[in-house]
């Protein structure tokens, strides 16, 4: 699975994300499918689940095929996302049947 977000404003938009996530819960799963990328998590007192669809036309690659999902803590990945610089592009990968999450930035 390789997703990369080329679009500045997109990549502004995808760490937004998870800096109000990481307000409701502490860790999400996210499931990548062939056309899109959804998250699902419940609030920590385990009263509400939100959910978020990103379709595949909000990334600039979504090279994927079938449906894999990973849990992630949020916290620790936004502070990863905080760090990018406003100019530099996001990279994801997760090997095929992978547990991990490659994250780069690019200028």
């Amino acid at each position: 699975m390789h997703i990369t977000i080329d679009n500045l404003e997109n990549a502004s938009i995808f760490t937004l994300i998870f800096q109000h996530i990481k307000g409701f819960s502490d860790f999400v799963n996210l499931t990548f499918q062939e056309e899109k990328l959804y998250i699902q998590s419940m609030d920590s007192s385990k009263i509400s689940v939100f959910e978020v669809n990103l379709k595949k036309s909000f990334f600039s690659n979504y090279d994927f095929e079938g449906s894999q999902t990973i849990g992630i803590n949020v916290t620790l990945l936004h502070k990863i996302l905080n760090i990018r610089n406003k100019k530099q592009k996001i990279d994801l990968q997760v090997e095929d049947g992978g547990d991990k999450l490659h994250l780069e930035f690019c200028s």
